[in-house]
């Protein structure tokens, strides 16, 4: 395709929007309203103008200068349905599975094991330095590593249970009450508290009719098992209270306002709120609309300040604001420029610096060219313009992560279908490519995995990193 046609043409004409619709409606209840309906407002604050924000764009030459230094820590990514290991600076690829249709995994903080699944079968424990793997239960809805070490907490019919894989079999930490469960439509199933003492999730109840929802909330629980609610709305097969994650501080807890379980409603933006922890408080507003995706959204490391991505409408290339928010004085303000998007914004470990994916918006019907300009802008501690790195041979850039406090990031860069792994200098002086062939999630069948879902790919579930882990002396 050639720069001048438009994107959301040409998937009209392949049919790939169609395809994409089906995709965002399914999960929709049959006879759902198409709109929402009023419901109480929560507390509102205003959003800050937008500046006008001049950005430092660093040249693009290709190659890129090699780094003289680079940052150590263990590297696990998919690559044609295997699990692939990698110990940086020096460390050599190493398969850690066969190929055998993998399709996501998410590295332990301590870097030792790997949570790996394969679609819809049970999930399967790694230990990355042996042989060792240890399944799951079948019947696990969800799984998240807590922040540090390696306990894993999971979610099935049962209950919550709590996992050290070196120390034995799991424990039961809560079970499930009549007719309750994980609510399956959250975009984030669990998520743990910053100091790893609460396990956060969306639940819903069920009647004695077929399909019939009693109560849908929001809540968290401790270690010792104790269960503490903290919303839901008063008409719960209307409204939904979807987990979206803690503050940094631990004090507040993020969640999507979902309208009637509609998927097809929801791919174009949520209202997201924020609730103290304590659950004594109403929610209020941070934003809206917000894609609920969990890469929207970025607390930063022990404070109330996030940032989030908002702005309306499924297309990632289009009206995409990244936007600061104190969560406890209700003060926003913008980051960007309004000729640019920005996607997937990540604090660097020491809160200090915020790395993002930007472009110049394209409009509602897109070009091609869009995905292919997309690079790693990092906003640094003198909250000056952002600073655009350079990309590698050109390469469209996406899915930062840190690689260590600050100073290098991790992410992916794309030319058509391929993909690999470079670590950027945060000053844009340097970069080092370290992962090729990476595995694309399918994320729509029969549309180029480059384009995943409206120009969004789920990065988090194709490669992970741990900064300052080292191979065991042999």
């Amino acid at each position: 395709m050639g720069r001048g046609h438009k994107l959301r043409q040409w998937m009209i004409r392949t049919g790939i929007l169609g395809l994409l619709g089906i995709l965002a409606s399914c999960g929709q209840p049959e006879g759902a309203p198409g709109g929402a309906t009023a419901t109480p407002a929560p507390t509102a604050h205003p959003l800050a103008p937008t500046a006008s924000l001049a950005l430092t764009v660093s040249p693009s030459p290709a190659p890129i200068a090699p780094c003289a230094t680079l940052p150590p820590g263990r590297l696990v990514f998919l690559r044609d349905g295997a699990v692939i290991r990698k110990d940086l600076p020096g460390g050599e690829e190493r398969p850690r599975t066969p190929a055998e249709g993998y399709t996501r995994l998410s590295l332990s903080p301590d870097g030792t094991w790997i949570l790996a699944w394969k679609g819809e079968a049970p999930a399967v424990l790694l230990k990355v330095e042996d042989a060792t793997a240890l399944p799951l239960p079948g019947g696990v809805r969800a799984a998240a590593w807590a922040p540090s070490g390696t306990t894993l907490a999971y979610a099935d019919d049962q209950g919550l249970w709590i996992l050290e894989p070196a120390a034995g079999p799991a424990r039961l930490l809560r079970s499930w009450e009549k007719g309750t469960h994980l609510d399956p439509a959250a975009p984030v199933p669990l998520a743990w508290s910053p100091d790893g003492a609460r396990l956060a999730f969306s639940y819903e109840r069920l009647g004695s009719s077929p399909g019939q929802i009693v109560e849908q909330g929001l809540a968290w629980v401790d270690r010792a098992g104790t269960l503490r609610r903290v919303w839901a709305f008063p008409n719960s097969a209307q409204d939904q209270a979807w987990l979206a994650g803690w503050s940094g501080d631990g004090q507040w807890l993020l969640f999507w306002h979902g309208l009637h379980r509609s998927m097809s409603l929801a791919a174009d933006g949520l209202e997201l709120l924020a609730i103290p922890a304590a659950g004594d408080a109403s929610p209020r507003r941070v934003a809206d609309p917000v894609l609920p995706w969990p890469a929207a959204i970025a607390p930063q490391p022990g404070t109330p300040v996030v940032v989030v991505m908002a702005g309306g409408g499924r297309e990632t290339w289009h009206h995409k604001s990244l936007i600061r928010v104190d969560l406890t004085t209700g003060e926003q303000r913008s980051l960007l420029p309004p000729d640019r998007v920005g996607l997937a914004p990540r604090w660097s470990p020491d809160g200090r610096r915020l790395a993002f994916v930007t472009a110049p918006d394209a409009g509602e019907a897109g070009d091609l060219a869009a995905l292919a300009q997309r690079r790693i802008g990092i906003l640094g501690p003198e909250e000056g313009p952002p600073r655009i790195l350079p990309a590698p041979h050109g390469l469209r850039m996406e899915g930062p992560r840190w690689a260590d406090s600050g100073a290098f990031v991790l992410s992916a860069g794309l030319q058509d279908d391929q993909a690999a792994l470079w670590l950027l200098a945060a000053d844009g002086s340097c970069g080092k490519l370290v992962g090729e062939r990476l595995a694309l999630p399918q994320m729509v069948a029969g549309a180029p995995a480059s384009l995943g879902f409206y120009g969004r790919i789920d990065w988090d579930g194709v490669f992970d990193f741990r900064p300052g882990v080292r191979s065991s002396p042999p």
